[in-house]
């Protein structure tokens, strides 16, 4: 269950608007945690949008596609393939898991700590810090 604030929020999401003005938009300071009823909402919002269009992903994609082909300048077309590599997916960050499990490695450094994880090619990255024991 969620709450109404949170209902807004998935709402705001769905129309398009980037994670804090959706979050302003619910009368919140921040965004959400992204608890699965949020994310589920936000994918059922998703859902009914596209069959009240009648609209799927591929369409969006083929009307891409036909622009590009259209395009008269490099601009534009690199402009379209932009959107395109953004729809799909090309352009997401790559997420590893890692998990500790026993403190043998503790003492290790971060760039070993890196190594070990295979990220030494990583350019930039966010961790967290996950208590198991809670």
């Amino acid at each position: 269950m969620i709450t109404e604030n949170q209902e807004l929020y998935a709402q705001s999401i769905v129309r398009g608007l980037s994670p804090q003005a959706a979050a302003n938009a619910a009368g919140l300071d921040s965004p959400p945690a992204l608890s699965p009823a949020l994310k589920q909402r936000v994918s059922q919002l998703k859902q009914e949008m596209q069959e009240n269009c009648g609209i799927k992903k591929e369409d969006v994609v083929k009307g891409f596609l036909s622009a590009i082909d259209l395009a008269e300048t490099s601009t534009e077309m690199i402009q379209g393939w932009r959107e395109v590599g953004k729809m799909l997916g090309y352009y997401a960050p790559e997420q590893k898991e890692i998990t500790i499990t026993t403190g043998a490695i503790g003492h290790l450094s971060n760039e070993k700590l890196l190594e070990l994880a295979d990220m030494t090619d990583v350019i930039d990255s966010e961790y967290h810090l996950v208590d198991t024991d809670g």
